[in-house]
């Protein structure tokens, strides 16, 4: 259950829309991870990723958030290739007039890096504050 300061913080970031939508964009296999498709390579990635932005955005979500959900397995720490590519992907494929979010399964320390990296504004429960930034968890959203 979300506490009043982090119901305040969502709420603001959402203002007017009761139940915001939430969009995932699954990120193809990164460099790094058995799956990743080296003939596409990282501009596959982007390509891919900037399709999907698209049909959300054309779907009217109120927010996207980038995860690395096609890294299987899952790792619990992220390698370096993989941050810079998420941070790419991001940085190329953010929408520019709604919230975005960053994950990256499961390092959250990799998911503030990119949300920095990406100039992201982080946000989830149990926030300790950064200069701009909140910090919680895996998951981190800019606010526009």
């Amino acid at each position: 259950m979300l506490t009043e300061p982090a119901t305040s913080r969502f709420r603001s970031i959402f203002t007017g829309v009761q139940k915001p939508v939430i969009a995932m964009a699954h990120l193809p296999p990164l460099p790094g991870t058995p799956l990743y498709d080296r003939t596409a390579g990282v501009r596959g990635i982007v390509d891919a990723v900037k399709r999907d932005v698209h049909v959300l955005l054309e779907a009217d979500v109120d927010a996207i958030m980038f995860c690395n959900e096609g890294d299987r397995p899952y790792q619990l720490k992220a390698g370096p290739e993989g941050a810079a590519v998420l941070a790419r992907v991001v940085t190329e494929c953010a929408p520019s007039d709604r919230p975005y979010g960053v994950d990256f399964l499961w390092d959250p320390v990799c998911a503030l890096g990119v949300a920095v990296a990406s100039t992201s504004r982080t946000w989830g429960h149990g926030p300790a504050m950064l200069p701009r930034f909140c910090v919680s968890g895996d998951v981190s959203t800019r606010t526009t």
